[in-house]
């Protein structure tokens, strides 16, 4: 048995090595990368794994909290659903009282969170009325018939003139009545003055009402909502709260109204 190499036999012997050594290297660098790639696993395992506490459900939106007082039947503070408006509030309290007038408020208005909703009754309400009462609605004049002319230009002929109200009168040549038949209501209305009736305008019906100068069917029922909804009229001057009624047809109405 030979106790040493050659030189050649050394060479091999040393590649051999150095080949043993480098796969050994490479065998541990692909282990540490191996570690490496999967050290985030147990955090990715901790955080999707049963484990760890889910997370708490979203409260449910609540909406708006009011305190509603006045004419009420439960007053106090309310939480009221997502978007209510301020009829929610008083329906949450109970309702308005007898004495109340909820329709003094803007029932569909938000009821916005924090606030304070007051139902005044009604004597509160026509009190502050009367103090403070609203301002007269502006009429703008009707728009010229024709764009080509101006409105200053437009004359009535002098054998028309304007009467302030009068039934609608056709121009078209209607045959002479029988002179044993009756004349019709309209044509009696006109041959024969008379003095108007005074209209109470809180217990007035529809046709009463539409007894009144310039008044007619749609005015006479907007009256008739107007108040329903705001309670009775303080005064003859509320009517030009009425959608349709101006100071001009305000002024015609007056000596005809009363409350």
């Amino acid at each position: 048995m030979r106790l040493y190499f050659s030189r050649a036999e050394q060479i091999v012997a040393a590649l051999l090595v150095l080949a043993m050594l480098a796969a050994l290297g490479v065998l541990v660098a692909r282990q540490r990368h191996g570690l490496l790639l999967r050290a985030p696993e147990p955090l990715l395992q901790g955080a999707a794994g049963a484990a760890q506490p889910l997370p708490a459900a979203p409260a449910a939106e609540s909406g708006p909290v009011v305190h509603v007082v006045g004419a009420v039947q439960r007053p106090g503070v309310y939480t009221l659903a997502p978007n209510a408006r301020v009829q929610d509030a008083v329906r949450a309290a109970g309702g308005a009282r007898a004495d109340g007038a909820p329709d003094a408020l803007n029932l569909a208005d938000h009821a916005i969170d924090g606030s304070r909703i007051e139902v005044p009754t009604a004597a509160a309400y026509q009190q502050l009325r009367a103090e403070h009462p609203a301002p007269p609605l502006i009429v703008a004049p009707p728009p010229p018939r024709s764009s080509a002319m101006p409105p200053a230009a437009v004359k009535l002929p002098p054998t028309a003139p304007v009467q302030p109200y009068a039934p609608l009168v056709t121009t078209e040549a209607v045959p002479p009545a029988p002179a044993t038949t009756a004349a019709p209501p309209a044509a009696r209305a006109s041959s024969t003055p008379r003095t108007p009736a005074i209209v109470h305008l809180n217990t007035a019906t529809q046709a009463e009402l539409e007894t009144l100068p310039a008044v007619g069917p749609a005015i006479a029922r907007r009256i008739l909502d107007y108040r329903s909804q705001h309670g009775p009229f303080a005064s003859v001057d509320d009517l030009i709260r009425v959608e349709g009624i101006g100071p001009k047809t305000l002024e015609k109405i007056r000596p005809c109204a009363a409350l």
